[in-house]
């Protein structure tokens, strides 16, 4: 036996609303972390290059 009969699923499917607006990414501080973790990267292998 079904929760929702028919007219009460037609009913829930008008009585939604848009979906909510999502903020738009930090796009400044996305590439600050990137690079951030691309200079650590390189760090690390002039390193392992040095000191081998």
């Amino acid at each position: 036996m079904p929760i929702l009969d028919r007219a009460q699923l037609a009913e829930l499917r008008r009585s939604t609303g848009p979906a909510p607006a999502e903020p738009p990414p930090n796009a400044g501080a996305w590439l600050l972390m990137m690079m951030l973790g691309l200079g650590i990267v390189v760090t690390m292998l002039v390193l392992v290059v040095a000191w081998s």
